[in-house]
């Protein structure tokens, strides 16, 4: 007989029905009940609970485990081990040896951390919910029901919450996750059904969600809004904003200043209350914070501070959003931050460092979406590009001494993004974080060459080729590309250096993006680098083993955003030729550039 009750039934494919929700479960599916309510959440949760959720499975008989936070129900004075075994129904049929080396290996598996040793009364009200998920893990079960999790958990344990229920839709259990919290639903499941009073508002697709999550806001009651200018807020104006950062850059060198045009540019994108950008220092444990406009901004406590920058591996979302109805709300939020109601933080991150974290303030509670997300994702790009610029200006004698070349290679810089800029308005589906990509690769070049022209070792006016491309390849040594060099002891001028720079690392790049595509790639991915003089010219070719060029492509009438920065720096600054060519297999780019543009200072 068929398992049912006046709230659900089973059907005849054992698939979970509640129909005054117009619910049906799957195996291996997550749904989220989000309502406006706390005690509608309560009044279904507790339909599930008196069910004996420990019951006894059998073919006909599917099993629901049910969790809340807010009623804890394991025996204090216990262990977690003690616990599983002492269950009204033994929740794992092993003796205890069995059941450690069991529950060690899940330990290990999501890197849970606390002793299931100690007694359950001695945990956090964190640790005592994932001892919970665990033992419905490792039980008999078809249907897990959550009450409001998320929020009890850490940080940290959030991250080990979610991969524990990705692991069991993947063994084909299904999850039925209650909330009043929408970032909660969005998390925990792929399906969002909204509720009010009983009544089902409506339902949404999770991934539609995250993409644009008006619609869901128009269900559901008592939230505010972050001001949504997707119509007045376009990607050229976005980079009209980096490129007006940088340009101050290159006018005036005092970070503060620079952080400020910065800070003022977030605002007006995001409509925050405040915005704080707090940096440390390389050298200590120094964090300095910078808030532009806003002299009293809120602050992030000084625990939250140290423990993101020194462990940000504990942070792997690689953004946090946190609201006032979070239990971590007051651990990570100073206690003189009045009015705070929710925040958004993401990393500032250069050569895979940490440089520090920008983050948001508001006064309401508001959500976040793709749109959002990358627009922060872009300015913490133009903080690193700043704060790299502004390291190397302060700590470089030699180019505080020659400032003429900063402005000539932070020129290029700004013209990159004068060029990206035009591509973007003409073609406005282009990846914005993309091609700031490109942007902070250039600065990474620039920092690496001053730090050359700077070393006890160099020449102060030139720079060996050979070291230029090894620092172009360090940016690339995390791929699983083989990159080879032949490079004849060749001296480049400082003021040109820049100039090869780009160049190499543009088509390397290209290389190692478009060459070697997944479906396709060899079984020994090669890119092989040679320069030599051959008569009056410098000769630089790159190979590579890849799916080869197409027989269409011109690279003189290419609009890729790539192709003109290599024709204009090849053509008009060196007056040099570019051909690229299919070498079977693959393709050789061939750069020509007479060697008395090289040997000619600016």
């Amino acid at each position: 007989m068929i398992r049912k009750s006046d709230f659900f039934y089973f059907d005849k494919n054992n698939h979970f029905c509640i129909p005054s929700l117009n619910l049906i479960l799957l195996p291996g599916e997550a749904v989220a009940i989000l309502s406006t309510r706390g005690n509608n959440i309560s009044d279904i949760y507790n339909r599930f609970h008196v069910l004996n959720p420990l019951g006894k499975k059998t073919p006909s008989h599917p099993v629901i485990r049910c969790i809340t936070a807010g009623n804890i129900n394991l025996f204090p004075q216990f262990s977690a081990y003690d616990n599983f075994s002492m269950a009204e129904h033994s929740v794992i049929r092993y003796n205890k040896k069995q059941l450690v080396r069991v529950c060690e290996n899940i330990k290990k598996q999501f890197g849970i951390s606390t002793s299931f040793h100690t007694p359950v009364k001695r945990l956090s009200i964190s640790e005592q919910i994932i001892i919970l998920v665990v033992r419905a893990m490792i039980s008999e079960m078809d249907i897990l029901v959550c009450d409001n999790l998320i929020s009890q958990l850490s940080i940290e344990d959030r991250s080990i919450l979610l991969s524990i229920f990705r692991t069991m839709l993947d063994q084909g259990k299904s999850i039925l996750y209650l909330t009043t919290k929408w970032e909660n639903a969005v998390q925990s499941a792929s399906r969002i059904i909204v509720t009010s009073d009983g009544e089902v508002m409506g339902e949404m697709n999770t991934l539609e969600v995250i993409e644009n999550p008006q619609h869901l806001l128009f269900l559901i009651s008592g939230r505010t809004l972050m001001e949504q200018n997707a119509n007045s807020i376009d990607a050229s104006q976005m980079l009209d904003m980096l490129y007006t950062g940088a340009e101050y850059l290159t006018n005036n060198y005092e970070l503060n200043e620079t952080l400020s045009v910065i800070i003022n540019n977030v605002s007006r994108i995001v409509h925050c209350d405040s915005c704080v950008i707090s940096l440390k220092n390389r050298d200590s444990d120094i964090i300095h914070t910078y808030s532009g406009q806003y002299h009293n901004a809120p602050a992030l406590s000084d625990e939250f501070m140290h423990d993101y920058l020194n462990n940000q591996c504990s942070y792997p979302e690689n953004i946090v959003y946190i609201s006032s109805e979070d239990i971590n709300f007051s651990r990570i939020i100073s206690p003189e931050s009045n009015g705070v109601k929710s925040l958004i933080i993401m990393p500032v991150v250069s050569k895979n460092n940490l440089l520090g974290l920008l983050c948001v303030f508001f006064s309401s509670i508001i959500v976040y979406d793709n749109q959002q997300f990358n627009y922060l994702k872009s300015f913490c790009r133009e903080v690193s590009v700043v704060v790299e610029t502004s390291r190397l200006i302060n700590n470089s004698v030699l180019l505080q001494e020659s400032n003429h070349r900063i402005k000539n290679n932070l020129q290029i810089i700004i013209s990159l993004i004068a060029m990206q800029q035009l591509y973007i308005q003409q073609n406005p589906e282009a990846d914005t974080g993309e091609i700031l990509d490109s942007i902070t690769n250039c600065v990474q070049n620039i920092a690496s060459l001053h730090d050359l022209l700077t070393s006890p070792n160099s020449n102060s006016n030139n720079i060996d080729l050979s070291r230029i491309i090894e620092c172009i390849l360090r940016l690339y040594k995390t791929t699983a590309v083989s990159i080879s060099i032949d490079v004849e002891d060749l001296l480049i001028p400082y003021a040109k250096a820049t100039s090869i720079s780009i160049i190499i690392n543009e088509l390397l790049a290209n290389c190692i993006k478009h060459a070697f595509p997944r479906s396709l790639i060899s079984a020994d991915p090669r890119v092989h680098i040679s320069c030599c003089i051959s008569g009056e010219d410098l000769v630089m070719k790159i190979y590579d083993n890849g799916i080869g060029i197409s027989e269409t492509l011109d690279i003189n009438s290419s609009q890729s955003i790539g192709f003109s920065i290599l024709r204009a720096i090849i053509k008009n600054e060196l007056h040099g030729t570019l051909h690229i060519s299919g070498n079977h297999p693959g393709t050789v780019a061939v750069i020509t550039i007479p060697y008395a543009m090289l040997i000619t200072h600016i």
